[in-house]
């Protein structure tokens, strides 16, 4: 018989958890496996995505603000479609699909996925006060980072043994070369109206202050006063779009920089990078960074979260403190000037995401866990 595992999330558009959840359901042994997500709020396109493969996706439609029945409404849910196991991705997930389990006595394994590390300052009281009760309830509780896992026993201590490390993956042959048709760096660039012949720097995310596209900004900045040719290219959409852009131009570089839509040909973009930076001031563990390292690009990044997991100081790429715009441009400005050891660092890079960050041995540990939930609940 299959293991019906279903996905609790609460909205479903285009972040690290939606991947992450898209890529265990894609990518599930279809002989064991079936999945099915259950999202609180509403979805975008990943959710038509999924569904034409054949992925059973069902949008709640959570009021925003205070709505007590949709834990009703998850409850039904789940004993609409009967899952062998429960996946909780998230905080309001996480608060909102453990009330309807616990209270809607549904003796179904619990599984979550914490996909930051915990910062109880940036909860809203109700999630951050009721964790403890939470986590009791989850049979395995999973951190896409051995700095996110640590930073929970640091609170729990007494559920150290629900917690155990499963890094994020992805498929590296998506984002080679083959990935985007063959096209050259310069092709990449022309699709996205890059200039030709500049020294570009980009980066891949949501314009959200968690992010800190302006520390990258002010961080680039110093970099242009050094090399004229180099240009910043940011990819995502957001409420921090204007405040960039502002930004930008107060500092006379709004010719300098390109904010690109959100689009699916994220390797298409990669392809047209020569240096890739993440800015963020935390981070459970970025896809962004991985998907650059399978690009093949060198990275500049702040030390963040699990991002020191990934990238490997003076041997891929450089790592700064968060908040530190100087030793950001430092990090830069030291790729910018050697094209082979940008080249040599985004081959390690590369390297390391193919032995130790892709897809199928993500999917595989996560689906040991469900096995042993399973056999831990028929002893």
């Amino acid at each position: 018989m299959k293991t019906r595992v279903l996905h609790i999330i609460y909205s479903f558009f285009d972040g690290g958890a939606e991947h992450l959840i898209a890529t265990l359901a894609s990518r599930a042994d279809p002989k064991h496996f079936v999945h099915g997500i259950c999202v609180l709020g509403s979805g975008g396109k990943m959710v038509s995505d999924l569904r034409r493969k054949g992925v059973q996706v069902a949008l709640l439609e959570k009021r925003k603000g205070p709505d007590p029945g949709i834990a009703r409404r998850i409850s039904r849910h789940i004993s609409t479609v009967l899952p062998d196991v429960i996946h909780l991705h998230g905080c309001p997930a996480g608060f909102w699909g453990t009330a309807a389990s616990f209270f809607g006595g549904k003796n179904i394994p619990v599984v979550r996925t914490e996909h930051r590390p915990w910062l109880p300052d940036a909860l809203p009281f109700m999630y951050r006060s009721t964790y403890r009760w939470q986590a009791a309830r989850a049979s395995r509780i999973i951190a896409v980072s051995e700095h996110a896992r640590r930073s929970f026993l640091a609170s729990f201590p007494a559920l150290g043994e629900k917690f155990v490390t499963i890094h994020n993956g992805i498929d590296p042959g998506d984002f080679d070369r083959e990935a985007r048709g063959g096209r050259s760096r310069e092709q990449c660039r022309k699709w996205f109206g890059l200039p030709r012949g500049a020294l570009v720097i980009g980066t891949v995310g949501r314009l959200v202050p968690v992010k800190n596209h302006l520390l990258l900004l002010g961080a680039f900045a110093r970099v242009k006063s050094s090399v004229p040719e180099a240009h910043l290219a940011i990819l995502g959409g957001g409420e921090l779009e204007n405040a960039i852009l502002s930004e930008a131009a107060r500092l006379g570089l709004r010719e300098s920089i390109s904010i690109i839509p959100p689009t699916p040909a994220v390797p298409l973009f990669l392809g047209a990078l020569d240096i890739f930076a993440l800015s963020s001031d935390y981070e459970g563990l970025p896809l962004s960074i991985l998907e650059a390292y399978a690009s093949g690009l060198p990275a500049v990044a702040t030390s963040a979260g699990g991002i020191p997991e990934v990238v490997e100081d003076g041997v891929n790429g450089y790592l700064c403190p968060p908040k530190d715009a100087a030793a950001l441009a430092a990090g830069i400005a030291k790729l910018a000037a050697d094209p082979s050891l940008r080249a040599g660092m985004g081959e390690k890079g590369r390297l390391r995401v193919a032995a130790h960050f892709t897809a199928p041995r993500c999917v595989a540990e996560t689906e040991k866990i469900y096995a042993r939930v399973l056999r831990d609940l028929s002893r």
